[in-house]
């Protein structure tokens, strides 16, 4: 039976191997036809791509996509609620509970009581997630580098922006995951 790519991917990834070296293993497989001729159809299946490129990846860190992506938020914006965090980064509540437990279990956040409400708890980032962004940062660097090696610079600029530009005029027709809007 043929493994998936991230299976593949991720049964082999160590903390001492390079992930170049893991990714010129793995089996190449082109956008199932006539499923090519529907742009939708390639904007998930080239995300779902990099996504298990990605998770694998980070998987030597103990991280998910995920728990990065809340723990560079609140490196950015600083302290925030759980329903915040699940509603500005679309991840299902429920699902938000797991990732925070998880990065409170390695001691990378910390939930504290709201000031004002008790029924909530904000959620901070520790200087040990600090530590953690950092060691992730350098592994983005290397699967973005490689991930979009077939694309010039500039191709790679004019998708980011085309993308951003999808993002932003379609976010308001759909509600975040177990929002109150649904």
């Amino acid at each position: 039976m043929k493994q998936t790519f991230s299976a593949t991917l991720l049964a082999s990834l160590t903390p001492t191997t390079t992930l170049e070296a893991k990714l010129s293993t793995i089996i190449r497989e082109p956008i199932p036809q006539p499923l090519n001729e529907w742009p939708g159809f390639v904007l998930h299946w080239v995300a779902r791509l990099g996504s298990d490129i990605y998770d694998a990846a980070l998987a030597p860190l103990k991280l998910s996509k995920e728990q990065l992506m809340v723990l560079g938020l609140l490196d950015g914006n600083g302290p925030s609620t759980q329903a915040h965090l699940s509603e500005r980064l679309r991840i299902y509540p429920p699902h938000m509970v797991r990732y925070l437990d998880e990065l409170e279990k390695q001691k990378l956040i910390e939930r504290r009581p709201h000031p004002t409400d008790r029924r909530v708890n904000v959620i901070h980032l520790l200087a040990a997630g600090k530590v953690r962004i950092r060691q992730a940062e350098k592994v983005s660097r290397e699967v973005t580098g490689r991930f979009f090696a077939d694309l010039t610079l500039k191709e790679q600029k004019t998708l980011q922006r085309l993308l951003e530009r999808l993002a932003l005029s379609n976010s308001p027709l759909v509600p975040a995951p177990g929002s109150k809007n649904l």
